[in-house]
């Protein structure tokens, strides 16, 4: 019988049956779910449209369009620029990418991001 060793932790290790590993990723999926979802970290995150990283913040919107397809939403990240301009014009430019190519997404979560005024977190530093 074909099979292959997981390596879980460097102290364990697992032989998995080739007819078991769907089933095995679908279980560390659906775990992995439910313990992203209970952490309350991650539910503040999402209840502010904000996740903390180091000493920045990074604000988000997201969308939800359509129905859900099996297999699960496509995502659609709308990035922008910006930095170098008030802060006001920073935030209406973020405010325009919230609707931007939002109504081109037919079915799928569409996420925008705002520009930042500084070194931005989406990227790491130079």
């Amino acid at each position: 019988m074909l099979s292959f060793t997981l390596m879980l932790t460097a102290a364990h290790a697992q032989t998995l049956p080739f007819d078991k590993i769907d089933a095995f990723k679908k279980d560390c999926w659906a775990q992995y779910l439910k313990k992203i979802t209970e952490d309350p970290q991650r539910q503040k995150e999402m209840a502010e449209s904000a996740i903390p990283y180091k000493n920045s913040v990074m604000k988000f919107a997201l969308y939800q369009i359509g129905d859900e397809p099996e297999g699960g939403y496509p995502l659609f990240i709308a990035l922008h620029g910006g930095g170098g301009t008030a802060p006001e014009v920073n935030d209406s430019q973020w405010e325009h990418m919230k609707i931007y190519y939002r109504s081109s997404v037919k079915c799928g979560i569409y996420v925008a991001t705002p520009p930042a005024a500084t070194a931005s977190i989406r990227s790491p530093p130079a």
